[in-house]
């Protein structure tokens, strides 16, 4: 699960840190025109993540998956543009897209996970996605440095489309890790830690008793 949120990460950051380079290296754009890119990433991804923050719990998968197809394309859009409007589009069809990833990933492995080792988990999940972070724009500067600019950005574009094929099958595994929390049970089968029932599952005054197979006894 960390490796998956380390690339959402390096999506993410590798925007983030060569928007700016990409408008003023391939466009010419002025210094302030170029400070536009990170701006408007920034500000679209705290949006996003802001309106569609309900999702990541009750729609994982729909999130993972669309979230990493609209990076994809947003990536490739950036990595093509013919003008400095198209490329902001790009950003923020990236910046729309990578903005719950990472927070959709960790929601989805906290669920699998047994409450008293939430803190444990997310440290392990977000050390290792930072990673992703430090190693995206260094990631870009490779390509670049072996080709340019815009092919290093559809090679980013290449890691969401990973990131897109890996979210269904990570997503259905973090499911099925789901944890079920063990109730007590008399003998007759009556649950021993509900305070409406007293120790032979008899309905006391105020509350009801369930039993193991679910039978409500009002």
């Amino acid at each position: 699960m960390g490796l998956v949120a380390a690339l959402a990460y390096a999506i993410e950051n590798a925007h983030q840190s060569w928007g700016a380079v990409m408008l003023t290296d391939v466009f010419s754009a002025s210094p302030q025109l170029a400070a536009v890119a990170p701006a408007a990433f920034a500000a679209t991804a705290a949006l996003a993540r802001l309106s569609l923050a309900p999702l990541s719990r009750s729609r994982p998968t729909v999130m993972l998956l669309g979230g990493g197809a609209l990076a994809t394309v947003g990536s490739a859009v950036l990595a093509t543009a013919p003008s400095v409007i198209i490329a902001l589009v790009g950003l923020v069809l990236s910046a729309l897209g990578t903005a719950t990833l990472f927070p959709t990933l960790l929601s989805r492995s906290l669920r699998g996970t047994d409450p008293a080792q939430h803190g444990r988990a997310t440290s392990a999940v977000a050390a290792t996605a930072y990673l992703g972070f430090l190693l995206g724009p260094a990631y870009v500067g490779l390509l670049a440095e072996s080709g340019d600019l815009r092919g290093a950005l559809l090679g980013v574009a290449a890691l969401a489309l990973v990131f897109t094929l890996a979210a269904a099958p990570i997503s259905t595994w973090a499911a099925r890790r789901e944890v079920v929390t063990p109730v007590a049970v008399d003998q007759a089968g009556y649950h021993l830690n509900r305070p409406c029932c007293d120790e032979t599952g008899k309905k006391m005054a105020r509350g009801w008793c369930i039993d193991v197979e679910g039978n409500d006894h009002r």
